[in-house]
């Protein structure tokens, strides 16, 4: 096993987890009712899907790239190409739309009380799909990718100017919307806190959408950190490197699952409510067993001594 198929293992390894986390996370919601049917896990919920086409789609790749060696087309490699950058576009942005679903909240609910409920984020959910599937066409209109054996089907150097339109729209903006709805409100929780006429349970509230932005900024930040060994093999290449870049692609994402379970309250209190009522019943069962098994002992006794 060469330096090539050591790292793809490593990725494929934090790919199949990341599948096994989200579909946790997704059955965890699915069967928790009402306490996890609410938007802010709708949101989730999308994540968390599309952390699954991600891992799968760089699955697909590194499939391609050890074991079939009979596809060489280059409109097929494209078509890889084009599903690979539409995961990850569709990822960051729907980090991007849990924090525009706060702004909503937050900001626009007292005069727009239709952005906030289901029917509305399912509709921003479609609008964010629909998006990144057409700003992502220049893939599959240019000739940006082409095969090459043992390789990715990334964008090849002639199309610089693509794949840095495709990071602005896929990190840049995403980050930055993040950013900018965070200190907003931020800025909002401030001025609330001056106001003395604003009741307390208000304050409250903002803190709790503080929150959730936080950890919005901290999975956008995972996204974003991930992309810095590309930003570097843009410039330069180095095979250390790209090894770390391939393995970047997939544990990131497998981070993000993590963040999603470990930095909400609601999926973290469920699983230790879980694992409390298992603990609980298991217990009973060895004070049942052991009460059978005094019983019995008493009861052989009993019949000894008659």
């Amino acid at each position: 096993m060469d330096d090539l198929e050591t790292t793809i293992l490593i990725s494929s390894i934090f790919a199949i987890l990341c599948i096994m986390i989200n579909l946790f996370i997704l059955i965890l919601i699915y069967r928790t009712k009402p306490r996890l049917h609410t938007i802010n896990h709708l949101l989730i919920s999308n994540t968390s899907f599309i952390s699954i086409f991600y891992s799968i789609m760089f699955l697909i790749d590194y499939i391609y790239m050890i074991f079939i060696n009979s596809d060489t087309s280059h409109l097929t490699c494209r078509f890889r190409s084009y599903f690979t950058y539409v995961s990850i576009g569709e990822l960051m942005h729907s980090i991007m739309i849990q924090a525009i679903s706060r702004f909503f909240f937050v900001i626009l609910s007292t005069k727009y009380r239709w952005l906030t409920t289901i029917q509305t984020h399912y509709i921003l959910i479609s609008i964010q799909w629909l998006i990144v599937l057409f700003l992502t066409l220049p893939i599959l209109i240019f000739d940006t990718a082409r095969f090459y054996p043992r390789s990715f089907c990334w964008i090849i150097p002639e199309y610089n100017n693509i794949d840095l339109y495709l990071f602005i729209i896929n990190f840049i903006l995403p980050f930055l919307t993040v950013i900018f709805i965070y200190f907003y409100i931020l800025n909002r929780v401030h001025k609330i806190k001056r106001n003395q006429i604003i009741m307390s349970n208000s304050i409250q509230h903002q803190k709790r959408d503080l929150i959730i932005l936080r950890n919005t900024m901290i999975l956008i930040s995972i996204g974003l950190m991930a992309s810095i060994p590309n930003i570097i093999l843009s410039i330069h290449y180095y095979d250390i490197i790209y090894s770390i870049h391939l393995v970047c692609l997939t544990f990131s994402v497998t981070l993000v699952a993590l963040c999603n379970v470990l930095l909400d309250r609601e999926i973290r209190q469920t699983i230790q409510n879980y694992f409390q009522r298992q603990t609980i019943q298991v217990t009973r069962i060895q004070i049942i067993n052991v009460k059978e098994r005094e019983m019995q002992i008493f009861s052989k006794r009993t019949n000894n001594h008659s």
